[in-house]
């Protein structure tokens, strides 16, 4: 098809057919952000496209995600499950693999607020744990979510979710370690939430550290030991 984007290997193009595009029933920009897959040692490049702006990416074993925050612009259309929000985030996930033919999109979903890096998401169990942030510190409706998605056809759709997390603070830094998870905060001290992700329909806060300061990165060395490093 003329106009659409293509990738060449060795001077030979290879043009994404057309069922390998996805346009968002809202539109999101005019860019085209593409997922390829490739061989080193020669062979057919796999693409995946959806008509959108690049976002922040995470990728575990078998799946890529791209979250693509929004904010709410009068008179524009808006998400319908984000109606009494400002700010959301679009994400989309890539089915990933050890050949190129296993590249493809698979589904999207939608949560409040944005998105800090790559380490505010994680796939654990078929569920993809998101972090977000709405609003700035160190205004009082700013707080922060964490939602918990599982994919349904090609839907990514809520199954719990923990809102109004340290108002008046935004996400400095997150660790995701199997059925838990690590989030920092600041505004004029560093408060650590500790979350219980074993049930991913009810995600909850189950311990909290305040420390001057604020953590930028996570690391677990093990099981119980949580090393932190920030700046105050």
């Amino acid at each position: 098809a003329e106009g659409l984007p293509t990738v060449a290997e060795d001077g030979k193009s290879a043009v994404a057919a057309c069922s390998g595009y996805y346009r968002p029933s809202r539109a999101e920009g005019r860019s085209f952000t593409s997922v390829l897959s490739l061989d080193l040692g020669g062979g057919p490049i796999s693409t995946a496209t959806v008509i959108s702006d690049p976002g922040v990416v995470y990728a575990s074993e078998t799946g890529l995600y791209m979250s693509v925050p929004h904010t709410r612009v009068a008179g524009e259309i808006w998400y319908d499950a984000m109606q009494g929000e400002e700010q959301a985030s679009t994400v989309h996930k890539f089915r990933i693999g050890a050949t190129p033919s296993l590249t493809g999109y698979e589904a999207s979903g939608i949560v409040k607020g944005r998105v800090l890096n790559q380490f505010a998401l994680d796939e654990h169990d078929g569920h993809l744990r998101v972090a977000t942030t709405t609003g700035h510190a160190p205004s009082p409706e700013t707080h922060s979510t964490l939602t918990v998605l599982e994919r349904r056809g090609t839907s990514l759709a809520m199954t719990g979710r923990v809102d109004q997390i340290a108002p008046s603070e935004d996400i400095r830094s997150v660790r995701f370690d199997g059925s838990r998870g690590y989030v920092v905060t600041f505004k004029k001290t560093d408060p650590l939430y500790v979350f219980d992700l074993g049930d991913p329909s009810a995600p909850a806060i189950t311990g909290e550290l305040k420390i001057p300061g604020f953590s930028t990165y996570m690391h677990m060395m093990d099981a119980s030991h949580l090393l932190t490093i920030g700046y105050d």
